[in-house]
């Protein structure tokens, strides 16, 4: 077996592809806050991330996840993209409208980077 996939000296090598991780982000409105905050997530263990990193673009907004997987951005109104990444896992990302009146909370859920073999066969 040669990295997942089967091969018989009969046939010609199998044919396959890699199917990458999927990281997915899921957004509410939070009355009161300002900006984003939120929580990232493992997709396989559904444990917080600590040390997860947290940037939002245009501009120079940053942040690390705590111990717990929370994070807490301010901004100001305006259009942003949300990257976040972590050691091991596949980057989430989504664009973001802030109004300027209130904020919004987001659970992020990051998948490991453990790509699977597709479509190999004997």
């Amino acid at each position: 077996m040669l990295l997942g996939c089967h091969y018989s000296p009969r046939t010609a090598p199998a044919a396959c592809r890699i199917s990458a991780a999927r990281s997915s982000l899921a957004w509410q409105f939070a009355a009161g806050a300002t900006g984003v905050q939120g929580v990232v997530l493992s997709a396989h263990a559904a444990e917080p991330l600590r040390h997860a990193d947290v940037r939002v673009e245009p501009g120079a907004y940053h942040a690390s996840t705590d111990s717990a997987g929370r994070f807490q951005l301010s901004l100001p109104r305006g259009a942003f993209l949300v990257r976040i990444r972590a050691l091991g896992y596949a980057e989430a990302q989504d664009s973001l409208a802030l109004p300027g009146l209130d904020g919004f909370a987001l659970v992020a859920v990051l998948a490991q980077r453990t790509p699977e073999l597709l479509g190999c066969s004997d």
